[in-house]
């Protein structure tokens, strides 16, 4: 295997000659320079995306701070809110309180007003059943008064027609 190597290399040095050498330092330079390339551009990629990651932070950052800035605002806001409608309820606790208490006023008023009117009115009756049973009893006194002087009347009109008819009759004869 060392003979075809040999040979090999020396087919090469007879057609390539020192043109061989050349070409090895020619593509080592080239090597040399793809490799500082590359170098270079991951040097240059790398402060680039380490450039990008430091913005992206501080837009993170800058976008965190607005947004609790504006949830802060939002919460004070809301917190503020919370207060006034907790002093609406409380005021509307207190109305319907006061408005609780008229009304059990009110209702113990009306109450005492019924009893009174009903103690005015249970009087009334009973004063008026009294007339009424009066001014019966008088009409049935007046009753008999009347049926007692209507028999009087009729025994005295029978009376006077008899004597009229024996005066008419002595008259006659």
């Amino acid at each position: 295997m060392n003979e075809k190597k040999d040979s090999v290399n020396r087919i090469r040095d007879i057609l390539l000659g020192n043109n061989l050498a050349d070409m090895e330092n020619r593509f080592l330079k080239l090597d040399q320079q793809i490799t500082f390339s590359l170098d270079e551009a991951e040097i240059k990629w790398g402060q680039q995306l380490n450039s990008l990651k430091e913005e992206q932070q501080i837009s993170v950052e800058h976008l965190s701070q607005q947004l609790s800035a504006s949830i802060s605002r939002l919460a004070e806001e809301l917190k503020a809110e919370l207060a006034s409608q907790k002093s609406k309820l409380d005021d509307l606790k207190q109305f319907s309180t006061e408005l609780q208490s008229s009304l059990n006023a009110i209702e113990a008023a009306q109450a005492k007003q019924k009893q009174s009117l009903k103690a005015q009115f249970e009087m009334e009756t009973a004063s008026l059943k009294k007339l009424i049973f009066d001014k019966f009893s008088d009409l049935q006194l007046n009753k008999i008064d009347r049926s007692s002087l209507a028999l009087l009347l009729s025994e005295l009109a029978v009376n006077l027609s008899d004597s009229e008819s024996k005066s008419d009759e002595a008259e006659n004869s």
